[in-house]
C-alpha cells in the first residue's frame, strides 16, 4: 500500500490532471489531498474524485505535508509526496517501488521534472536542473525534491516537516537531512522523471530562487551538515565578490582575482557547451537564466541572514 500525499494551495488549474495521474498508477494505494487554505475552486475539484480530502488551515507546505503524514493509512508501507502541479507518467510508482525494494539501505527515491509548458526558458532550465544533464543516471544524494518522492514509511516513522519554514523552500531539505542522520540513504534516478510546471519566465526563475535562498542554509545548520561544500560556496560567493572588487580599487593585483570571482556566466557558457546546446540563442538564454538563478539564490541567502540578525 502506498499513500500519496498531494499538498495543494489554489491549485485549481493543475490539481485535476495531477490526481488523475496518481490514480492511474498501477499499485495498491490511497490518495490524500491536503488543501492548505485554498481560496479558489481547489476543494470543489478535489471532491469529485474518490480520494481523501483534508483541510489544513495552518499555512505552508510543511504544515500541509504533516497533515498528510498524520493521516496515513495504517496498512501503508510507503508514502509518496506529489506536488499539485506535477503529473506522474504511467509506471512511476512501480519503478519507485522496484528501486526501494532493491536497495534496503535506501529510505527514499525521487527524480527529475520535465517542463509541461515549453518555451526557450523552460527548455534550457531543464538542461541543468533536470533530465538533460551529464549527471549519473542514478546516484546517491543528500536531498530529494518532495515534488515527486517516495519513502519507506519504516524509515520516516515519527518524522515531520519543520513548519517553521512557511514557504516552499528548504522544508524538504531539512526532512531529507534528518533521514540521512538516521543512517539511511537517498537515491536520485532519472528513470523517475515526472511532468512539472517549471518556470517559463526570467521573473519566475529569479523570484523562485531568491525565496529558496532565504531559507537555504537553515537545514544545514539545524542538522549539523556544516561540511557541505555547496553550502559554503553559495554563502561566501557574494562576500568574496564584494571584498575582491573593493580591494581591486586600491590594489591592482586583486583585479584578476575579482574577475575570476565574477566569471559565473563564463562557467555556465562552458557548461552549456558541454551539454551540447548547439543553437546560439538557446546557449545565450542558458547563460542568462542560470547566472541569474545562481545570483538570485546567493542574494536571497544573504537577505535571509541579514534579516534574521536584525
Amino acid at each position: 500500500m502506498i499513500t500519496f500525499i498531494i499538498p495543494a494551495y489554489n491549485s485549481e488549474k493543475t490539481i485535476s490532471e495531477c490526481i488523475k495521474s496518481v490514480l492511474q498508477q498501477d499499485a495498491e494505494k490511497e490518495v490524500i489531498v491536503v488543501d492548505n487554505g485554498s481560496t479558489d475552486n481547489t476543494a470543489q475539484i478535489v471532491k469529485n474524485f474518490p480520494i481523501r480530502y483534508i483541510f489544513e488551515p495552518k499555512k505552508g507546505p510543511a504544515a500541509a505535508k504533516n497533515a498528510g503524514l498524520e493521516n496515513l493509512n495504517y496498512k501503508s508501507k510507503y508514502v509518496a509526496f506529489v506536488d499539485s502541479d506535477v503529473v506522474l507518467p504511467n509506471g512511476w510508482a512501480k519503478k519507485a517501488l522496484e528501486i526501494l525494494n532493491k536497495y534496503p539501505e535506501v529510505a527514499g527515491v525521487g527524480g527529475p521534472g520535465k517542463s509541461i509548458i515549453k518555451n526557450v526558458i523552460s527548455e534550457v532550465f531543464d538542461y541543468l536542473m533536470y533530465s538533460r544533464t551529464f549527471r549519473d543516471k542514478m546516484k546517491f544524494v543528500k536531498n530529494l525534491a518532495t515534488m515527486n518522492v517516495m519513502y519507506k514509511i519504516e524509515c520516516v516513522q515519527n518524522m515531520f516537516f519543520n513548519d517553521k519554514l512557511k514557504y516552499a523552500a528548504a522544508e524538504d531539505t531539512d526532512f531529507n537531512l534528518q533521514i540521512i542522520k538516521k543512517g539511511y540513504k537517498l537515491l536520485y534516478s532519472e528513470d523517475l522523471w515526472v511532468y512539472h510546471y517549471n518556470p517559463t519566465t526570467i521573473t519566475q526563475v529569479v523570484r523562485k530562487w531568491f525565496n529558496y535562498g532565504k531559507y537555504y542554509p537553515l537545514p544545514y545548520f539545524w542538522n549539523g551538515q556544516l561540511k557541505d561544500f555547496g553550502l559554503w560556496g553559495r554563502m561566501m560567493y557574494f562576500p568574496l565578490l564584494v571584498f575582491a572588487f573593493v580591494l581591486s580599487v586600491f590594489l591592482k593585483n586583486f583585479i584578476l582575482f575579482s574577475l575570476m570571482i565574477s566569471s559565473l556566466p563564463v562557467l555556465y557558457l562552458c557548461l552549456g557547451i558541454k551539454l551540447k546546446i548547439n543553437k546560439f540563442y538557446r546557449l545565450f538564454v542558458f547563460v542568462v537564466v542560470h547566472s541569474l538563478k545562481q545570483l538570485a539564490q546567493i542574494i536571497g541567502i544573504w537577505y535571509g541572514i541579514i534579516t534574521r540578525l536584525k
